[in-house]
């Protein structure tokens, strides 16, 4: 499985763009900006070609995020006023926003400055006005990594005022955590990421950016169990080092991962490791999986839901490929959300761990 999470992140908001209320003009209406042209740039945030490398990654997704602003200054010259600038300017953001990740220059910037500015003079959402304005405030908190503003911890709580609504506060609040850790605010960057541990940890892409800036947020989830019953985690299997396996019957690397699969819970399963296996098999499959288990030996816990790439706990995670392979400590918090390569490792340092050990918090996250 080839996991780009670099995108998931940097394009964390483009999955979740809505237009706003708004008040088009007639006119405007008549010509709003068409769905077959929103699709096309939709189209560009997922690579056309399969890469074989983060570089060839890179690559092709610098041209087609390129391709992406292209398509949204035409839209913006063509259909002025009109309700889907919202979407367009919410995809151009997020494509400016991975030129300059990973070209950086003075005119990616100025192109990521330029898009933010006109999303902050718009009726947008409260939720892509939080992302704009996280862009021109990152540039006025740190205008370059040595050059870190007096008030910097001022402006990041004022810009987390600004954003104090239902809709856009999580959003904000991840957005602060960036902007505490690129000032070396530790003190607020711990006190935001562990509001999001506490309050915010169901919100979609929460845990994944927890994770990416070093915190281990505890795995919760309500499974339902094949003879029915209920697996609640961390409660129902605390003290054991827990695998998650996200897999399904007709994933073919799923399959061939199955026999190391039972060497591990074979050797580790009385050292105090569990495997709960979470199907993305499809619904009115239960059976089959079940006759599945059975034929092929697969003792440990098998979880369904029948709701395919919409299983609540895939959603929850963000999984987008499969298998997927995590480790979770004794003490129900996340390990590792990448154990496929190096699974018996990680289980035999978690078994190591203490129970009530608190993994480390600080972790500094690339810009």
């Amino acid at each position: 499985m080839l996991n780009h999470r670099l995108l998931t992140t940097c394009l964390l908001i483009s999955s979740f763009l809505a237009a706003g209320p708004l008040c088009p003009t007639a006119a405007a209406a008549a010509r709003d900006v068409p769905a077959s042209l929103l699709s096309r740039m939709n189209a560009n945030f997922r690579p056309k070609v399969r890469p074989t490398s983060r570089e060839q990654f890179i690559t092709i997704m610098t041209e087609q995020t390129t391709e992406i602003i292209k398509l949204g200054l035409s839209a913006e010259k063509e259909y002025p006023g009109a309700k889907g600038l919202n979407h367009v300017r919410g995809m151009m953001l997020e494509a400016a926003g991975f030129l300059q990740e990973n070209t950086p220059g003075q005119a990616n910037k100025s192109q990521l400055l330029s898009v933010a500015t006109r999303i902050l003079a718009s009726n947008a959402p409260g939720k892509l006005k939080a992302q704009a304005d996280f862009v021109t405030t990152r540039w006025k908190i740190a205008p370059t990594p040595d050059n870190i503003a007096k008030d910097a911890e001022k402006q990041i709580r004022d810009y987390l005022k600004r954003h104090n609504t239902p809709e856009a506060k999580v959003t904000a609040i991840v957005r602060g955590t960036i902007m505490a850790n690129i000032a070396n605010i530790e003190k607020l960057l711990d006190e935001l990421a562990t509001t999001l541990e506490k309050e915010y940890s169901d919100a979609p892409g929460v845990t994944g950016f927890l994770l990416s800036i070093g915190r281990k947020p505890t795995f919760h989830a309500k499974l339902t169990k094949l003879d029915a019953s209920t697996l609640s985690l961390p409660d129902d299997l605390k003290g054991k080092v827990v695998v998650i396996d996200f897999w399904a019957t007709w994933c073919t690397p799923c399959l061939q991962s199955l026999p190391h699969m039972k060497q591990v819970y074979t050797r580790y399963k009385d050292k105090g490791v569990e495997i709960v296996g979470i199907s993305f098999d499809r619904a009115g499959q239960k059976t089959m999986l079940a006759d599945f288990v059975k034929k092929h030996k697969l003792s440990w816990i098998h979880t369904y839901s029948g709701k395919y790439w919409d299983d609540p706990t895939g959603r929850k995670y963000g999984i987008t490929g499969i298998p997927a392979i995590w480790v979770i400590g004794k003490n129900g918090k996340i390990v590792s959300d990448n154990a496929r390569s190096n699974l018996e490792g990680i289980i035999v340092k978690a078994l190591k761990a203490p129970t009530g050990k608190a993994d480390g918090k600080k972790a500094k996250t690339k810009q």
